[in-house]
């Protein structure tokens, strides 16, 4: 039987030779059977070459097993088996707020309210320009188009900052007649 075999493989490899368009001969004066009884034969040609050697292949395997041991490292210290690694029962819910300090704020974040839209949005950043800066939330009211409702609807996304964290150009400077007096008197000294 082992004797059928192999007339068959040399069969099959002398017809694959004769149709590779050389005419047989250089083809079979190229291919080198190797191995014994059991080992499998190959053909090799001078452009075969192997992927990796097998110096190559040992650091390979070792890099690959300490990163499975790094990986499994990992998952024990985590909770491994018992199921610790993912804790969505605990996870505290995380809500986002969008705040709108009316002292600070352009017309475009006011426009992201509801209920305000670009122009009532324009409106309200032109009240503050001219009439400087909000003291209450309740002086959005002096606001063409805005009334007891929106001023309800859009309260909740509004925050007012003291002056003295608003930049320099926002601030209402206030100076006592005292204290101008005496830089006065300070400054004709010098």
């Amino acid at each position: 039987m082992q004797a059928d075999r192999e007339g068959k493989r040399r069969r099959i490899m002398r017809h694959g030779d004769r149709h590779d368009g050389t005419g047989g001969t250089r083809a079979r004066g190229a291919a080198i059977l190797v191995g014994t009884d059991r080992k499998l034969r190959q053909r090799r040609s001078p452009v075969w070459v192997p992927w990796w050697i097998a110096r190559e292949q040992v650091p390979l395997a070792i890099s690959l097993a300490l990163a499975w041991l790094g990986v499994v490292l990992w998952w024990v210290l985590h909770g491994g088996c018992s199921g610790r690694t993912i804790d969505f029962d605990q996870a505290s819910p995380l809500r986002a707020e969008f705040r709108v300090d009316v002292n600070a704020a352009d017309w475009p974040e006011f426009a992201q309210l509801p209920g305000v839209g670009e122009t009532l949005a324009r409106r309200i950043v032109e009240y503050r320009a001219s009439h400087g800066p909000f003291q209450s939330l309740q002086e959005l009211r002096r606001v063409s188009g805005i009334g007891v409702k929106t001023l309800d609807r859009i309260m909740p996304f509004l925050v007012i900052d003291p002056p003295s964290r608003l930049p320099p150009s926002k601030q209402e400077v206030k100076i006592e007649q005292g204290a101008l007096r005496t830089d006065l008197f300070h400054g004709a000294n010098r």
